[in-house]
């Protein structure tokens, strides 16, 4: 976490990417290779916005609420 500032358009891009990988799959147009790297890819993608949520919870919990202190 290099950066205090949470950068939002990294989890859109993430989600984005993976619905364009589910549309690719639900399509069966793809080899079966092709199927296996692009669940993978989906894999990672997945933990990758996970992590990136995480990340967002902790900056939330971090911050005072209105009306605190």
């Amino acid at each position: 976490m290099d950066n205090p500032e949470l950068d939002f358009s990294q989890y859109e891009t993430v989600i984005a990417r993976l619905e364009e990988i589910v549309r690719r799959l639900e399509t069966g147009q793809v080899t079966l290779a092709e199927g296996m790297a692009l669940f993978r890819e989906a894999q990672r993608l997945s933990q990758a916005a996970d992590r990136l949520l995480s990340r967002a919870e902790a900056e939330l919990a971090a911050t005072p609420m209105a009306g605190e202190g």
